[in-house]
Protein backbone atom coordinates (compact mmCIF):
# COMPACT_ATOMS: atom_id res chain seq x y z
CA UNK A 1 0.00 0.00 0.00
CA UNK A 2 1.37 3.36 -1.00
CA UNK A 3 0.93 5.22 2.27
CA UNK A 4 2.08 2.58 4.75
CA UNK A 5 4.53 4.08 7.24
CA UNK A 6 7.91 2.43 6.71
CA UNK A 7 9.61 1.87 10.10
CA UNK A 8 10.14 5.25 11.74
CA UNK A 9 11.90 7.06 8.90
CA UNK A 10 10.66 10.63 8.68
CA UNK A 11 10.96 12.72 5.55
CA UNK A 12 11.17 16.41 6.34
CA UNK A 13 9.05 16.24 9.46
CA UNK A 14 8.80 19.42 11.48
CA UNK A 15 8.23 19.60 15.22
CA UNK A 16 4.45 19.63 14.77
CA UNK A 17 4.54 16.29 12.96
CA UNK A 18 6.55 14.80 15.82
CA UNK A 19 4.26 16.27 18.47
CA UNK A 20 1.24 14.86 16.60
CA UNK A 21 2.78 11.41 16.52
CA UNK A 22 3.40 11.59 20.25
CA UNK A 23 0.01 13.11 21.03
CA UNK A 24 1.67 16.02 22.85
CA UNK A 25 -1.08 18.65 22.88
CA UNK A 26 0.82 21.22 24.93
CA UNK A 27 3.69 21.04 22.45
CA UNK A 28 1.28 21.42 19.55
CA UNK A 29 -0.32 24.45 21.20
CA UNK A 30 3.08 26.07 21.60
CA UNK A 31 4.11 25.35 18.01
CA UNK A 32 0.86 26.65 16.56
CA UNK A 33 1.17 29.83 18.61
CA UNK A 34 4.64 30.24 17.10
CA UNK A 35 3.12 30.25 13.63
CA UNK A 36 3.68 26.71 12.37
CA UNK A 37 0.94 25.81 9.88
CA UNK A 38 -1.52 23.32 11.32
CA UNK A 39 -1.68 21.58 7.93
CA UNK A 40 2.07 21.60 7.25
CA UNK A 41 3.00 18.71 4.97
CA UNK A 42 6.15 16.62 4.93
CA UNK A 43 7.72 15.38 1.70
CA UNK A 44 4.97 12.84 0.97
CA UNK A 45 2.30 15.39 1.93
CA UNK A 46 1.29 13.80 5.23
CA UNK A 47 -0.15 16.31 7.68
CA UNK A 48 0.01 16.29 11.50
CA UNK A 49 -3.64 15.18 11.49
CA UNK A 50 -2.86 12.11 9.37
CA UNK A 51 0.08 11.19 11.58
CA UNK A 52 -1.92 11.53 14.79
CA UNK A 53 -4.79 9.53 13.27
CA UNK A 54 -2.52 6.65 12.27
CA UNK A 55 -0.88 6.56 15.69
CA UNK A 56 -4.19 6.48 17.57
CA UNK A 57 -3.75 9.83 19.33
CA UNK A 58 -7.43 10.59 19.80
CA UNK A 59 -7.08 13.72 21.93
CA UNK A 60 -4.49 15.13 19.54
CA UNK A 61 -6.76 14.52 16.55
CA UNK A 62 -9.68 16.16 18.34
CA UNK A 63 -7.49 19.15 19.17
CA UNK A 64 -6.29 19.51 15.57
CA UNK A 65 -9.84 19.31 14.21
CA UNK A 66 -11.10 21.88 16.72
CA UNK A 67 -8.31 24.21 15.65
CA UNK A 68 -9.15 24.02 11.98
CA UNK A 69 -7.09 21.17 10.51
CA UNK A 70 -8.20 20.57 6.92
CA UNK A 71 -9.88 17.16 6.62
CA UNK A 72 -9.89 17.27 2.82
CA UNK A 73 -6.11 17.18 2.33
CA UNK A 74 -4.66 14.01 0.80
CA UNK A 75 -1.08 12.73 0.67
CA UNK A 76 0.88 11.62 -2.40
CA UNK A 77 -1.09 8.37 -2.56
CA UNK A 78 -4.43 10.12 -2.29
CA UNK A 79 -4.98 9.01 1.30
CA UNK A 80 -6.96 11.31 3.58
CA UNK A 81 -7.09 11.21 7.36
CA UNK A 82 -9.80 8.52 7.31
CA UNK A 83 -7.50 6.15 5.40
CA UNK A 84 -4.81 6.69 8.03
CA UNK A 85 -7.24 6.16 10.88
CA UNK A 86 -8.38 2.92 9.22
CA UNK A 87 -4.79 1.79 8.90
CA UNK A 88 -4.24 2.47 12.59
CA UNK A 89 -7.35 0.47 13.41
CA UNK A 90 -8.87 2.38 16.36
CA UNK A 91 -12.69 2.44 15.93
CA UNK A 92 -13.03 5.53 18.15
CA UNK A 93 -10.55 7.35 15.93
CA UNK A 94 -12.41 6.29 12.81
CA UNK A 95 -15.70 7.41 14.36
CA UNK A 96 -14.31 10.86 15.13
CA UNK A 97 -12.81 11.42 11.70
CA UNK A 98 -15.73 9.87 9.80
CA UNK A 99 -18.03 12.42 11.43
CA UNK A 100 -16.04 15.15 9.64
CA UNK A 101 -15.46 13.39 6.29
CA UNK A 102 -18.18 13.42 3.66
CA UNK A 103 -17.62 9.94 2.21
CA UNK A 104 -16.83 6.85 4.25
CA UNK A 105 -15.76 5.23 0.97
CA UNK A 106 -13.25 7.96 0.09
CA UNK A 107 -11.18 6.80 -2.88
CA UNK A 108 -7.39 7.14 -2.85
CA UNK A 109 -5.20 7.22 -5.96
CA UNK A 110 -5.53 3.50 -6.72
CA UNK A 111 -9.19 3.52 -5.64
CA UNK A 112 -8.34 2.21 -2.16
CA UNK A 113 -11.15 2.82 0.31
CA UNK A 114 -10.73 3.05 4.09
CA UNK A 115 -12.36 -0.40 4.34
CA UNK A 116 -9.71 -1.85 2.03
CA UNK A 117 -6.95 -0.23 4.08
CA UNK A 118 -8.32 -1.65 7.33
CA UNK A 119 -8.66 -5.07 5.70
CA UNK A 120 -5.11 -4.96 4.37
CA UNK A 121 -3.86 -4.43 7.90
CA UNK A 122 -6.08 -7.04 9.55
CA UNK A 123 -7.88 -4.44 11.68
CA UNK A 124 -10.94 -6.41 12.74
CA UNK A 125 -12.61 -3.78 14.94
CA UNK A 126 -12.01 -1.09 12.33
CA UNK A 127 -13.54 -3.29 9.64
CA UNK A 128 -16.58 -3.97 11.83
CA UNK A 129 -17.07 -0.26 12.45
CA UNK A 130 -16.75 0.67 8.78
CA UNK A 131 -19.20 -2.03 7.71
CA UNK A 132 -21.68 -0.93 10.38
CA UNK A 133 -21.29 2.63 9.09
CA UNK A 134 -22.22 1.61 5.56
CA UNK A 135 -18.88 1.06 3.81
CA UNK A 136 -19.47 -0.48 0.39
CA UNK A 137 -18.23 -4.08 0.03
CA UNK A 138 -18.77 -4.10 -3.72
CA UNK A 139 -16.21 -1.42 -4.58
CA UNK A 140 -13.05 -2.47 -6.43
CA UNK A 141 -9.61 -0.90 -6.48
CA UNK A 142 -7.53 -0.32 -9.61
CA UNK A 143 -6.54 -4.00 -9.73
CA UNK A 144 -10.11 -5.19 -9.41
CA UNK A 145 -9.58 -6.20 -5.79
CA UNK A 146 -12.57 -6.07 -3.47
CA UNK A 147 -12.19 -5.83 0.31
CA UNK A 148 -12.04 -9.64 0.56
CA UNK A 149 -8.90 -9.65 -1.61
CA UNK A 150 -7.34 -7.07 0.69
CA UNK A 151 -8.35 -9.17 3.69
CA UNK A 152 -6.56 -12.12 2.11
CA UNK A 153 -3.41 -10.02 1.93
CA UNK A 154 -3.93 -8.83 5.51
CA UNK A 155 -4.19 -12.43 6.66
CA UNK A 156 -6.68 -12.11 9.52
CA UNK A 157 -9.19 -15.00 9.26
CA UNK A 158 -11.71 -13.11 11.41
CA UNK A 159 -11.77 -10.25 8.89
CA UNK A 160 -12.05 -12.69 6.00
CA UNK A 161 -14.99 -14.39 7.71
CA UNK A 162 -16.89 -11.10 7.88
CA UNK A 163 -16.57 -10.64 4.13
CA UNK A 164 -17.33 -14.22 3.13
CA UNK A 165 -20.76 -13.79 4.69
CA UNK A 166 -21.43 -11.09 2.10
CA UNK A 167 -19.57 -11.97 -1.14
CA UNK A 168 -21.28 -13.98 -3.85
CA UNK A 169 -18.48 -16.55 -4.20
CA UNK A 170 -15.34 -17.50 -2.32
CA UNK A 171 -13.18 -17.63 -5.46
CA UNK A 172 -13.96 -14.07 -6.50
CA UNK A 173 -11.78 -13.02 -9.44
CA UNK A 174 -9.83 -9.76 -9.74
CA UNK A 175 -8.66 -8.15 -12.99
CA UNK A 176 -5.84 -10.63 -13.62
CA UNK A 177 -7.96 -13.58 -12.59
CA UNK A 178 -6.43 -13.90 -9.14
CA UNK A 179 -8.56 -15.20 -6.28
CA UNK A 180 -8.34 -14.33 -2.58
CA UNK A 181 -6.74 -17.75 -1.97
CA UNK A 182 -3.97 -16.99 -4.47
CA UNK A 183 -3.30 -13.68 -2.74
CA UNK A 184 -3.20 -15.24 0.73
CA UNK A 185 -0.83 -17.90 -0.60
CA UNK A 186 1.54 -15.39 -2.16
CA UNK A 187 1.76 -13.38 1.05
CA UNK A 188 2.39 -16.53 3.08
CA UNK A 189 -0.66 -16.08 5.30
CA UNK A 190 -1.01 -19.67 6.50
CA UNK A 191 -4.06 -19.19 8.74
CA UNK A 192 -5.88 -17.30 6.00
CA UNK A 193 -5.04 -20.03 3.48
CA UNK A 194 -6.34 -22.68 5.89
CA UNK A 195 -9.55 -20.73 6.38
CA UNK A 196 -10.19 -20.29 2.65
CA UNK A 197 -9.55 -23.98 2.00
CA UNK A 198 -11.87 -25.03 4.83
CA UNK A 199 -14.59 -22.86 3.29
CA UNK A 200 -14.18 -24.49 -0.11
CA UNK A 201 -11.78 -22.26 -2.05
CA UNK A 202 -10.28 -24.10 -5.04
CA UNK A 203 -6.44 -24.07 -5.16
CA UNK A 204 -6.41 -25.56 -8.67
CA UNK A 205 -8.08 -22.55 -10.29
CA UNK A 206 -5.85 -20.58 -12.63
CA UNK A 207 -5.50 -16.86 -13.24
CA UNK A 208 -5.30 -15.32 -16.71
CA UNK A 209 -1.67 -16.45 -17.11
CA UNK A 210 -2.40 -19.99 -16.04
CA UNK A 211 -1.00 -19.62 -12.52
CA UNK A 212 -2.67 -21.67 -9.79
CA UNK A 213 -2.42 -21.07 -6.04
CA UNK A 214 0.76 -23.15 -5.78
CA UNK A 215 2.49 -21.01 -8.41
CA UNK A 216 1.58 -17.85 -6.48
CA UNK A 217 2.74 -19.33 -3.18
CA UNK A 218 6.06 -20.28 -4.79
CA UNK A 219 6.79 -16.58 -5.21
CA UNK A 220 6.31 -16.15 -1.47
CA UNK A 221 8.33 -17.07 1.58
CA UNK A 222 6.30 -19.63 3.54
CA UNK A 223 7.05 -23.33 2.92
CA UNK A 224 4.14 -24.28 5.20
CA UNK A 225 1.73 -22.74 2.70
CA UNK A 226 3.35 -24.75 -0.10
CA UNK A 227 2.99 -27.94 1.93
CA UNK A 228 -0.67 -27.22 2.63
CA UNK A 229 -1.42 -26.71 -1.06
CA UNK A 230 0.42 -29.89 -2.04
CA UNK A 231 -1.66 -31.89 0.45
CA UNK A 232 -4.96 -30.77 -1.05
CA UNK A 233 -4.05 -30.62 -4.76
CA UNK A 234 -3.52 -33.37 -7.32
CA UNK A 235 -0.34 -35.45 -7.09
CA UNK A 236 1.16 -33.81 -10.17
CA UNK A 237 0.52 -30.27 -8.91
CA UNK A 238 4.13 -29.91 -7.78
CA UNK A 239 5.19 -29.76 -11.44
CA UNK A 240 2.08 -28.02 -12.75
CA UNK A 241 2.77 -25.55 -15.55
CA UNK A 242 1.49 -22.07 -16.30
CA UNK A 243 0.62 -20.93 -19.82
CA UNK A 244 4.33 -20.27 -20.37
CA UNK A 245 5.24 -23.65 -18.85
CA UNK A 246 6.59 -22.18 -15.63
CA UNK A 247 6.67 -24.69 -12.76
CA UNK A 248 6.55 -23.82 -9.05
CA UNK A 249 10.25 -24.72 -8.79
CA UNK A 250 11.16 -22.31 -11.59
CA UNK A 251 9.15 -19.52 -10.00
CA UNK A 252 10.73 -20.05 -6.58
CA UNK A 253 14.23 -20.22 -8.07
CA UNK A 254 13.72 -17.10 -10.16
CA UNK A 255 12.55 -15.13 -7.14
CA UNK A 256 15.47 -16.21 -4.97
CA UNK A 257 13.24 -18.19 -2.57
CA UNK A 258 15.83 -20.68 -1.34
CA UNK A 259 13.63 -22.14 1.41
CA UNK A 260 10.87 -22.81 -1.08
CA UNK A 261 13.29 -24.35 -3.58
CA UNK A 262 14.73 -26.63 -0.90
CA UNK A 263 11.25 -27.70 0.15
CA UNK A 264 10.08 -28.39 -3.42
CA UNK A 265 13.24 -30.37 -4.17
CA UNK A 266 12.67 -32.49 -1.05
CA UNK A 267 9.18 -33.16 -2.38
CA UNK A 268 10.71 -34.37 -5.68
CA UNK A 269 9.90 -31.41 -7.90
CA UNK A 270 11.42 -31.97 -11.33
CA UNK A 271 14.64 -29.93 -11.78
CA UNK A 272 14.84 -30.68 -15.51
CA UNK A 273 11.57 -29.18 -16.73
CA UNK A 274 11.82 -26.39 -19.28
CA UNK A 275 9.59 -23.40 -19.87
CA UNK A 276 8.39 -22.11 -23.25
CA UNK A 277 11.75 -20.36 -23.74
CA UNK A 278 13.70 -23.53 -23.05
CA UNK A 279 14.88 -22.41 -19.61
CA UNK A 280 15.20 -24.81 -16.69
CA UNK A 281 15.07 -24.08 -12.94
CA UNK A 282 18.85 -23.69 -13.11
CA UNK A 283 18.48 -20.81 -15.58
CA UNK A 284 15.83 -19.25 -13.38
CA UNK A 285 18.19 -19.50 -10.42
CA UNK A 286 20.84 -17.66 -12.41
CA UNK A 287 18.34 -14.89 -13.09
CA UNK A 288 17.73 -14.50 -9.35
CA UNK A 289 21.42 -13.66 -8.76
CA UNK A 290 21.13 -15.40 -5.38
CA UNK A 291 24.55 -17.06 -4.74
CA UNK A 292 23.18 -19.50 -2.16
CA UNK A 293 20.58 -20.66 -4.67
CA UNK A 294 23.27 -21.44 -7.24
CA UNK A 295 25.37 -23.29 -4.67
CA UNK A 296 22.39 -25.32 -3.55
CA UNK A 297 21.38 -26.40 -7.05
CA UNK A 298 24.93 -27.32 -8.03
CA UNK A 299 25.06 -29.65 -5.02
CA UNK A 300 21.96 -31.53 -6.14
CA UNK A 301 22.18 -34.60 -8.39
CA UNK A 302 21.60 -33.48 -11.95
CA UNK A 303 22.12 -34.68 -15.48
CA UNK A 304 25.60 -33.85 -16.73
CA UNK A 305 24.34 -31.98 -19.78
CA UNK A 306 21.99 -29.87 -17.62
CA UNK A 307 24.87 -28.66 -15.48
CA UNK A 308 27.01 -28.03 -18.56
CA UNK A 309 24.31 -25.94 -20.25
CA UNK A 310 23.76 -24.05 -17.04
CA UNK A 311 27.48 -23.29 -16.68
CA UNK A 312 27.65 -22.05 -20.27
CA UNK A 313 24.69 -19.72 -19.72
CA UNK A 314 26.17 -18.47 -16.46
CA UNK A 315 29.45 -17.68 -18.27
CA UNK A 316 27.54 -15.80 -20.98
CA UNK A 317 25.61 -13.90 -18.32
CA UNK A 318 28.76 -12.89 -16.43
CA UNK A 319 30.49 -11.79 -19.66
CA UNK A 320 27.56 -9.67 -20.83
Amino acid sequence: LGSVFVSEKKKEWNQLHTAAREGDISKMESLLSDGICIDSQESTHKTPLMIAAFNGKLRAVRYLIENGADMSIVDNSGWNSLHFASQGGDPDMIDLIASHVADIDSLASEAFTPLMVASDNGRLQAVKYLLKSGADLSLKDGNGWKPVHHAARGGNPAVIELFLCEVEEIDLRANRGETPLMIAGYYGNLQAVKYFLEKGADPSLKDKKGWNSLHHASRGVNPDVIELFLRCMADDAIDSMTDQWYTPLMIAAGNGRLQIVEFLMRKNACPYARDSNGYSPYDWALHSQEPRMLDYLFERPALAFEIQIFKERMTEYCDS
